[in-house]
C-alpha cells in the first residue's frame, strides 16, 4: 500500500510539474539569435540602430520600413557592443544578435545581447 501511495504521489507531483513549466514557459519568438554581416549603423539621439546584410528573418526590410537592432546609450555594455558591431563591420565578419523583442512584431528590435564568433 505504502508503494503504492508513494507512486500515487508522485506520478501526480511530475504532472503538476509539468503543466506549471508548460504554461509558464509557453513558446514566442523572444530570445531569438540572428546572425549576418553589418549592413548599417548608426546613432539617433540617445539609441544606436543597426542593420544586418542578407535576408534577415527578424528585423526585416519590407514595405518601405526598415527595422533595425537598437540599443541604447546608457546600457552598461553599450560602447563594447558599439566597438564590436565596428569592427565586425569594418572587417565584414558576422556577428551574432540576441533579440528581447519579439521577432513576429513590426518593430524596431532591442538587443539582449551582441557575440562574434572566432571560427
Amino acid at each position: 500500500m505504502k508503494k503504492q501511495m508513494k507512486f500515487l504521489i508522485s506520478f501526480f507531483s511530475t504532472i503538476f510539474m509539468l503543466a506549471i513549466s508548460t504554461f509558464s514557459f509557453s513558446a514566442t519568438n523572444i530570445d531569438q539569435n540572428v546572425t549576418g554581416t553589418v549592413e548599417r549603423v548608426y546613432l539617433n539621439g540617445d539609441t544606436y540602430y543597426f542593420r544586418l546584410n542578407g535576408n534577415d528573418t527578424c528585423a526585416k526590410k519590407a514595405n518601405g520600413y526598415n527595422e533595425y537592432y537598437i540599443f541604447k546609450v546608457g546600457q552598461p555594455h553599450a560602447k563594447n557592443w558599439y566597438a564590436l558591431i565596428l569592427i565586425a563591420a569594418q572587417n565584414r565578419k558576422p556577428i551574432t544578435v540576441r533579440v528581447n523583442t519579439d521577432c513576429k512584431i513590426d518593430a524596431q528590435k532591442e538587443i539582449m545581447y551582441i557575440f562574434q564568433d572566432y571560427t
